[in-house]
């Protein structure tokens, strides 16, 4: 017979074996029902984890929402450091404005397309290129073109460029150009171009370093100029040298077309058109250069003096009288003020003018001239002209990029100009003084100029330029 201690264990057994498991609470509608957890009771109403008072209440309940029973570690959320943001606002205005930049460059560097486009434009060889070319500036017209350069052809060192550009309002620029050494002149180098140019909206504002921006007029010009230069003074590759010049000009001046701009030569105009307006002339041209050129290299340069003095007589032959005397000299420093570039740059120049025969009168094209082309980045092309002048140009190169494996390199610079015009040398102690100050970034190689973006600020607005390729 079973004894009663054990019959009594086993109806336990049998009775807990038999009785329904206990009901689990009805979920909440929209969340799903999950398994029961095995894991810490949840924490009770009212706290931190549960009410979403605390830093990570909300993750808690976004946590069940999902069935996910099991605490998940999440990293403290860090404090707003308003002090610290203040102080980065300049690299958050950096990084807009250069991120259509970054995209560019992003999108080079993954497909290569320096390396694929240099392979297009040019032979295996590198004796046939073709450079494309883009200019813009405020105040003038779109321009696009391209120059083909042949490179050693011929096994002799010559080279060979044709080409042009193109603006909107049709005016254009044709170049052709020979550039050749010879054994036989002991390593001396010639050179020699041709140059066709059609501007129907020169820039005029008369004569003068206090002309005002309603002076304003434009001149159509065409012309035709051809000139050839032989190194002399020099044998080789020698730092000094000297540079003899022959040329022809032709050129004709006529009432410009401009839809915003009057010509010059209206009825009435209170701006007098320059001496040689409305006629054609025609000029022979002799020159001598004297030249000392120490640089490293010659873009991009990191140190060095370039050093150049000049003299040229432009006689007329059609007209005898339209004649000029043209004299200056300009000196360029580059000193190096720490790695990576970081080079400032100092240049001074003077120029001047004069009529050779007596009471001749100066062709509007010999006038010194001042202005974004000719050392005034923030001002107008061709803004000033007179016959003598002083120029100082100070800007400030490093570089913000370098492709991976390439010599291409982006290089900013911080510039200042000034400088002013004057009939006499006696003008130019005069206190109004012109000066401009500007952001410009470069696109070079160590032996070129790629492209350039110049922004300029004066007392006359802000003067912008872009040329990409070679400036023709």
């Amino acid at each position: 017979m079973m004894p009663r201690r054990a019959l009594r264990a086993g109806l336990i057994v049998f009775a807990l074996a038999a009785s329904p498991p206990p009901a689990l609470p009805a979920p909440r509608p929209g969340v799903p029902a999950g398994p029961p957890s095995s894991g810490p009771a949840p924490a009770p109403a009212g706290t931190a984890g549960s009410s979403g008072a605390g830093d990570e209440g909300g993750a808690v309940a976004a946590d069940r929402a999902a069935g996910i029973t099991t605490p998940v570690w999440r990293e403290p959320r860090e404090p707003l450091d308003l002090a610290w943001h203040v102080l980065a606002v300049p690299e958050y205005v950096v990084d807009l404005l250069f991120s259509p930049l970054g995209f560019a460059v992003g999108v080079v560097e993954r497909y290569r397309l320096e390396r694929r486009i240099i392979d297009l434009l040019q032979n295996d060889a590198g004796t046939i290129k073709l450079v494309p070319a883009f200019k813009f500036s405020t105040g003038d017209s779109l321009g696009i073109g391209g120059s083909l350069e042949l490179e050693n052809l011929l096994g002799r060192g010559e080279e060979l460029d044709v080409g042009g550009v193109i603006l909107l309002n049709r005016d254009h620029t044709l170049e052709a150009t020979y550039d050749q050494t010879f054994a036989t002149l002991d390593g001396r180098g010639f050179e020699a171009s041709v140059e066709y140019e059609l501007n129907q909206d020169l820039d005029y504002y008369g004569l003068g370093n206090d002309t005002r921006p309603r002076d304003h007029r434009v001149i159509d010009e065409r012309s035709l100029n051809a000139l050839a230069s032989l190194q002399v003074f020099a044998r080789g590759a020698s730092d000094s040298y000297g540079l003899v010049e022959l040329g022809y000009r032709r050129t004709t001046l006529a009432p410009g077309i401009d839809v915003s701009t009057a010509p010059v030569g209206e009825p009435g105009d209170t701006v007098g058109p320059p001496a040689d307006f409305d006629r054609t002339t025609s000029h022979a041209l002799f020159g001598l250069v004297l030249r000392h050129d120490s640089r490293d290299t010659p873009a991009r340069t990191q140190r060095g003096i370039l050093a150049e003095a000049s003299a040229r007589l432009t006689s007329g032959l059609r007209h005898a009288d339209f004649s000029a005397l043209s004299l200056g000299g300009e000196v360029t420093g580059y000193i190096p003020l720490l790695p990576l570039y970081r080079v400032l740059v100092g240049r001074f120049g003077v120029q001047g003018v004069f009529p050779p025969y007596g009471n001749g009168e100066v062709p509007l094209d010999e006038y010194v001239m001042l202005g974004r082309k000719h050392g005034l980045r923030g001002f107008p092309n061709y803004r000033f002209r007179d016959r003598v002048h002083p120029g100082r140009l100070c800007p400030r190169l490093y570089p913000i990029y370098r492709f991976r494996d390439s010599p291409f390199m982006l290089s900013p610079s911080l510039f200042a100009d000034a400088g002013r015009v004057g009939a006499t040398f006696s003008d130019l102690w005069r206190p109004t003084v012109h000066w401009d100050a500007g952001i410009g970034i470069a696109g070079e190689l160590d032996t070129a100029l790629i492209m350039r973006i110049d922004i300029g600020y004066s007392r006359e607005g802000i003067g912008i330029a872009f040329t990409l390729g070679k400036e023709l």
